[in-house]
């Protein structure tokens, strides 16, 4: 797997991931924290190791081939009253699109055979029934504009990690939060002008 250096202009921070501490000042604005909330990613990781057969199936030894999942972890940060976010409120908009994506994926699949079968026959198709097809990539545009990250997600972002999640590179939008940050870590965390991403 070949390796991607990704050069910043401004630089990033890469600090230890235990024992981390952010200011107690909002990320987005500056304004004197109240509340906390999170910004959750995925880190690549390793799953139990799923059994496969060897060359020699006869001789009924097998070995075991590690695969990799994605495991959701979160940074908890000091935010205004303006700029917080709830968990649960994202984790019920997650769900309720979730389920009209899959419902209107499912209709889509239907009306499209309908649709395959008018053309098919050549009879005229209802504008009805393609306004069903026209809905789900619709409802998937409004997915990701209502799940986006937000003014938080763009204030701090996850730009990488290594593989045992001891250092994570962050990057910060306002100059003063990222020197406080420094100050705040300022015997684990260091700037850094680039990365190596696989």
């Amino acid at each position: 797997m070949s390796k991607k250096k990704i050069v910043f202009k401004v630089p990033v921070v890469r600090v230890q991931f235990d024992g981390m501490r952010f200011p107690k000042k909002c990320p987005v604005c500056g304004k004197e924290a109240t509340m906390n909330s999170r910004i959750s990613f995925a880190t690549k990781g390793i799953q139990r190791a799923s059994p496969i057969l060897t060359s020699y199936p006869t001789s009924g030894v097998s070995h075991t081939s590690p695969s990799s999942i994605f495991v959701p972890r979160s940074l908890l940060l000091y935010v205004c009253d303006e700029h917080y976010r709830s968990e649960s409120g994202d984790t019920n908009y997650k769900v309720i699109c979730f389920v009209i994506n899959v419902v209107l994926a499912a209709a889509s699949v239907f009306v499209g055979l309908q649709v395959a079968n008018h053309l098919w026959v050549g009879t005229p198709v209802d504008i009805s029934t393609l306004s069903v097809l026209l809905a789900f990539p619709v409802s998937l545009l409004i997915t990701a504009m209502v799940l986006r990250s937000g003014p938080l997600g763009s204030a701090v972002k996850v730009v990488g990690f290594d593989s045992g999640i001891s250092n994570i590179w962050l990057q910060f939008t306002r100059d003063d939060y990222r020197e406080a940050f420094m100050r705040e870590n300022s015997e684990h965390a260091e700037l850094v002008k680039w990365i190596m991403k696989s």
